[in-house]
């Protein structure tokens, strides 16, 4: 009985596989050759993404040139790159245009262009917050509150920030501009004690602490 019983199961699996496979093959081999031309497709796709950013950075280069600080750069350009460009090396052209308006004494395109790109939430964090620090930078002594940069420059400051010295920086000399100067200067204080602290950084700071 268990030998007939076996029998018959196998034989309903293998009739339940027959029916499967006329009801449900065709669909199934479409839904596979899908599947392997969506894999094609997203190859060819990721191979001309990674041919197009190299020619946009091949471009970038060509425009801001190969130094530590370019500059004098040629905001048309540059303009002109950031409007054709995206994604993150779009971006970068934009960064750069909007130092050099800024160095132009454009500074109303400059904060335009570092406003832009510091809501810009495809772009990577560091960036974001590199251009809000530029256009908070920008800001100081030209009208805007003191209070309402530090609260801006305030969430610059986590550890998990690269430029959170940069932004403590501003950060002090904001609250001395204030008059808080103990603030100040204890800021400036602790930062001298960071150990690893960039050369110029540091020696900025010294001269903050000799001035205040």
């Amino acid at each position: 009985m268990s030998e007939l019983f076996r029998e018959i199961d196998s034989e309903l699996r293998q009739d339940k596989a027959r029916e499967l496979l006329l009801k449900y093959g065709p669909r199934a081999l479409v839904l596979s050759v899908i599947a392997v031309i969506a894999v094609v497709v997203g190859v060819y796709l990721r191979d001309q993404e990674h041919a197009r950013q190299a020619e946009a950075t091949a471009e970038l280069v060509r425009i801001v040139g190969d130094g530590p600080i370019p500059n004098n750069l040629p905001a048309w350009d540059l303009a002109g790159f950031a409007d054709t460009t995206d994604g993150t090396i779009g971006a970068l052209g934009k960064m750069h245009l909007a130092g050099q308006l800024a160095r132009d004494g454009n500074v109303d395109g400059a904060l335009k262009a570092y406003e832009e790109l510091a809501i810009d939430r495809n772009l990577p964090e560091e960036m974001q917050d590199l251009a809000l620090l530029y256009s908070v930078i920008l800001r100081m002594n030209s009208g805007t509150s003191n209070d309402e940069l530090l609260a801006e420059l305030e969430p610059l400051m986590n550890p998990d920030v690269a430029w959170r010295w940069s932004a403590m920086e501003l950060t002090a000399l904001l609250h001395i501009q204030n008059g808080d100067l103990e603030i100040g200067q204890t800021m400036i204080a602790d930062m001298l004690l960071i150990p690893n602290l960039p050369v110029e950084m540091r020696r900025r700071l010294f001269q903050w602490s000799e001035i205040y």
